[in-house]
């Protein structure tokens, strides 16, 4: 039944879903000082949520039609092992640290900053890979970078200068990072099953980072928040499904462009929803722009 419906709906749901992640992520920590507590108890429970799905699911999610054999563990080559662990350090860190760029930036300015992660992947895979990269890639990353500074830029000052703005091209420039590590191993393991270390660690990280003081900031959140964690843990989980089912149909570069219409989305919401008003023309045009550069990049 799920399969039956067309791959574009499931690639335009994930794009939906992602921009109402964001809002919801801004809508909670912009006055929020606690984000660890809420990172330990969100992160948490996505996992537990993700693994729910895997068993409702069954076992056909726990295979994967890009390897050729069944999975055997013992088959893994070194580097696809490297790859993994690198991705799961990478992604604990821009997990954890994106909880702090929602309490510093706009939801709608984190949405085109995060776009660089699209140029950064270019440049690390034609560095590392060797993958070529043409005029038409340069001039998409240039759009990208030119919507990036739009969207940020006020009369006589830039928000370049705020921490929480470089904060998020650190973030964004890690999460590319981690996708250049995901194009390694993702040949060797199950898709769902790759994914769920990338849920467990940060959770884990976070309940590290907090130490005894979970018993008493935990509950304080919990209670503050209630119900609307499981909405964001769903936020964060059904996205990526809705990209796998997507992905099982279409070319990863055709998902690519449609799955980045979650920029536009974001910086509209943030408009209507958060009332995130200042220079919002520049944010819509910002946004225009780094989706055009994103479309471009997708081919």
């Amino acid at each position: 039944m799920l399969f039956s419906i067309p791959p574009l709906f499931w690639a335009l749901a994930a794009a939906a879903g992602i921009s109402a992640w964001s809002l919801l992520s801004r809508h909670i920590m912009r006055n929020e000082k606690d984000y660890l507590a809420v990172a330990v108890i969100n992160e948490n429970l996505s996992a537990l949520v993700l693994i729910g799905a895997l068993f409702v699911l069954g076992p056909a999610w726990l295979s994967s039609s890009q390897l050729a054999a069944p999975l055997d563990f013992s088959s893994i080559p070194a580097l696809a092992w490297g790859a993994l662990a690198i991705a799961i350090v990478l992604y604990t860190a821009s997990g954890l640290l994106s909880y702090q760029v929602f309490q510093a930036v706009e939801a709608s300015e984190r949405a085109v900053v995060s776009q660089a992660q699209i140029v950064w992947v270019v440049a690390l895979g034609a560095l590392i890979l060797g993958e070529p990269v043409g005029p038409a890639a340069l001039l998409a990353a240039g759009l990208i970078v030119a919507g990036a500074l739009l969207c940020t830029y006020r009369p006589g000052k830039h928000r370049w200068d705020s921490p929480g703005v470089r904060l998020t091209l650190v973030v964004a420039l890690i999460y590319g990072t981690a996708t250049l590590a995901d194009k390694l191993a993702l040949g060797y393991f199950p898709p769902l099953l790759y994914s769920l270390p990338m849920y467990l660690f940060p959770g884990i990280a976070a309940l590290a980072l907090l130490g005894n003081s979970i018993r008493k900031r935990a509950p304080i959140v919990l209670k503050k928040y209630g119900a609307r964690f499981l909405l964001f843990s769903a936020l964060s989980i059904l996205p990526y499904f809705a990209y796998l089912i997507a992905l099982r149909e279409l070319p990863a570069s055709s998902i690519s462009p449609l799955v980045s219409t979650n920029v536009v989305l974001t910086a509209l919401g943030g408009m209507l929803l958060l009332g995130e008003h200042e220079g919002w023309r520049q944010k819509i045009v910002g946004a225009m722009l780094a989706f055009a550069g994103a479309w471009m990049m997708g081919g």
